[in-house]
This record gives structure tokens, sequence and C-alpha cells, in this order.
């Protein structure tokens, strides 16, 4: 589906990566030729996404992103660690956040 972020109708990060134009491997990177804001805006712009939750995890502290982030929808933003083996445990951290803890929108 060419420039739509949605291939399918409950969207998961392997359908987001394959369909974003541009996406190159993750957002924010240096060969990545959209943001991670622009991706989270074309996400809530495509009626496909339902109520998906939206989590960002990004290195970026600056109160714009931030503020832009929640603005568009996301359900939470964490900023990663520097250090890789407390990013590992964030990571950890934040799965079992996503299946234990969080109460996704039934609608």
């Amino acid at each position: 589906m060419s420039g739509s972020l949605m291939a399918s109708r409950r969207p998961d990060f392997q359908t987001l990566f394959e369909s974003v134009p541009g996406l190159c491997g993750a957002a924010g990177s240096e060969t990545a030729k959209v943001d991670g804001l622009e991706v989270l805006r074309q996400m809530k712009a495509d009626p496909r996404a339902g109520v998906n939750p939206v989590g960002v995890l990004t290195s970026s502290r600056e109160e714009p992103d931030i503020s832009e982030s929640y603005r568009l929808g996301v359900n939470s933003y964490i900023v990663k660690p520097a250090d890789f083996t407390r990013f590992t445990d964030a990571v950890r951290t934040l799965g079992l956040y996503w299946v234990l803890l969080d109460n996704p929108s039934i609608a």
C-alpha cells in the first residue's frame, strides 16, 4: 500500500517497518528518512490503526518531542537509557508492563 503505514487491520511492528517508505531500520537512525513523530502522525491518521496502544522508546528528552507525542496520542513516552545493560533491563520491564499491566481499550 504505497505511502500507507497500515498493511493490515491490526498493525504490528513488522507491518510498520515494512510499510513506511523511508523508515530504514528505525525512526531516528541516521539512515531513516522519516522521523518517529512523522511515523506517529501517519499511524494516528490511518483509521485502520484503531485504538492500538502506541509506546515511544526514544533518546529524546526534548519537551517539544514529548508534548507532540502525547498530543498525537501515544500511551507511553519512555527515554531509553544509554547504557546497554540498563537498556535491556528497561525493555524487559516495558514488555512486562504492556503484557501484564496495560489495560487497552476494547473499542
